[in-house]
């Protein structure tokens, strides 16, 4: 018995999906206490009151004192955690004149939210002060549920036959076991690293489906599973006869988000690739799932992750099979700026970047340039690009920010991957096409990678009119292919 299948037997449980606690809608008194000025030392540590609004997962921190300063912004409160990114401005006719910003990263203990926040000068660069923040709230307890209809604990799954049946709308977390890769070149040479369980979400079509099942396994970008992953795509897909699988990345690793922390520039995004990869396998031998119709879909960090295991050389270390690939794979505003391929491979399967003109965090001219050079080699890849569109233009309701975000936006970087286990040749070459440059080592690719990387102000903003075209346009690729 193949391991995977020994993981559907024996390893493969459907546990209870548990929801995070909510805080209760309503307005919130908390304080944040800053120590003395790191840029001018006559000026001492204090603690202000601020007011924090609660509207579902939509947090609005107001911090004013009348006829002096106002700092506002906007967060989602998402697995127990929120990051804001702030603008404070000082009022007309007040001595102090311009602007500040202030990152505030809090998580829920409790019946409180606390954590840090650093203020800093306008333009971002320079920090102000270091602040700690503390807000009572009132929190709703987490329910169990066991799908969309019924509060009843989910079964415990043993053998593939009892997953034989499903109804319209059923939804259940899966278990299964997926590795640590410590980096791309070590997946692609059979070195998985130590073993890792994953959670995944299994959502099925809300309408009945005549024969096996089509699936989308998704692919979470930084700031983890989203409520637009549910509401934007999850539910037109499921509509449309598309079961969805959300792979989990984060929680399993202890990690609730990384957007808006170090963690950007040092995320393993490898482990993603690996998860997807995993997933696929799993799905490959559901019994209700139609193994020649497995999608991959993923936004930002996630986007990464598709253009990872798009290739080849990525998908068979793990799942030791030509026959099991995607039916196609879809990136949302990956990065393009680090380009990792081997000119001697060709993608399996259809291919399609979704990007926003606008796009600052990952440039969308750097994936044009990228789905034009592989398409003109004969890989069947194709791209759109949003005009207006920002970074993460298919959530909601994101109103227009800018926020500090590590990125490789800047950099200009080409390297040569392995084809595969076998290839035991020697790393690269690289290039660096901002220096018009050769790399020759793996050194001197991480240096050129920390030359160029950084952290930046980022735009963000909704933009309906690409959020509602993007929809369509991935409903009518997976039509097609």
């Amino acid at each position: 018995m193949n391991t995977q299948l020994k993981i559907l037997c024996a390893g493969l449980a459907l546990v209870s999906a548990t929801a995070s606690a909510q805080i209760r809608d309503g307005g919130y008194d908390g304080r944040i206490q800053c120590g003395a000025s790191l840029t001018n030392t006559s000026q001492g540590p204090w603690t202000q009151p601020l007011r924090l609004q609660v509207s579902g997962n939509s947090l609005l921190w107001e911090r004013t004192e009348p006829q002096r300063f106002t700092e506002v912004g906007m967060g989602t409160f998402q697995n127990g955690q929120v990051s804001l990114d702030l603008v404070g401005s000082w009022s007309p006719g007040e001595r102090n004149t311009g602007q500040w910003r202030t990152v505030v990263a809090l998580k829920l203990d409790g019946k409180a939210l606390a954590g840090s926040a650093t203020i800093y000068a306008a333009d971002g660069k320079q920090r102000v002060r270091d602040c700690s923040v503390l807000i009572p709230v009132e929190v709703n307890m987490p329910v169990v549920a066991s799908s969309a209809r019924t509060a009843e604990p989910i079964r415990t799954v043993s053998t593939p036959s009892q997953l034989a049946g499903w109804t319209v709308g059923q939804r259940e977390r899966i278990q299964f076991m997926a590795s640590n890769p410590r980096s791309r070149w070590a997946l692609i040479r059979g070195q998985l690293g130590p073993e890792q369980m994953i959670t995944g979400d299994l959502l099925m079509p809300t309408k009945n489906v005549d024969s096996k099942i089509p699936v989308v396994v998704m692919s979470h970008g930084s700031d983890g599973i989203t409520s637009g992953m549910h509401d934007v795509w999850a539910k037109p897909l499921n509509d449309a006869g598309y079961a969805v699988f959300m792979v989990d990345s984060f929680s399993p690793r202890n990690s609730a988000k990384i957007a808006g922390t170090d963690g950007q520039l040092t995320w393993n995004t490898t482990a993603n690739i690996s998860d997807a990869v995993y997933a696929l396998k799993l799905l490959s031998s559901h019994p209700l799932i139609d193994a020649k119709r497995i999608y991959h879909m993923g936004w930002s960090r996630g986007g990464n992750a598709v253009t990872g295991a798009m290739w080849p050389n990525y998908q068979l270390p793990i799942t030791k099979s030509e026959s099991v690939k995607w039916a196609g794979s879809i990136a949302l505003y990956p990065g393009c700026n680090l380009r990792y391929k081997n000119p001697t491979l060709k993608l399996a399967s259809p291919v399609l970047y979704l990007l926003g003109e606008k796009d600052d965090m990952t440039p969308s001219q750097a994936c044009v340039e990228e789905a034009q050079l592989l398409a003109a080699e004969g890989n069947p890849i194709t791209f759109k690009v949003y005009a207006g569109a920002y970074h993460v233009f298919d959530r909601m309701s994101q109103p227009w920010k800018t926020v500090h975000e590590g990125t490789y936006a800047k950099c200009a970087l080409d390297v040569k991957m392995p084809t595969g286990v076998h290839d035991v040749g020697s790393w690269g070459p690289g290039f660096n096409r901002a220096t018009n440059k050769s790399i020759e080592t793996p050194e001197e690719y991480e240096a050129a990678g920390k030359q160029c990387e950084g952290t930046f102000w980022i735009t963000v903003e909704s933009h309906a009119k690409a959020r509602e075209q993007a929809v369509k346009d991935v409903l009518a690729f997976l039509r097609e292919h």
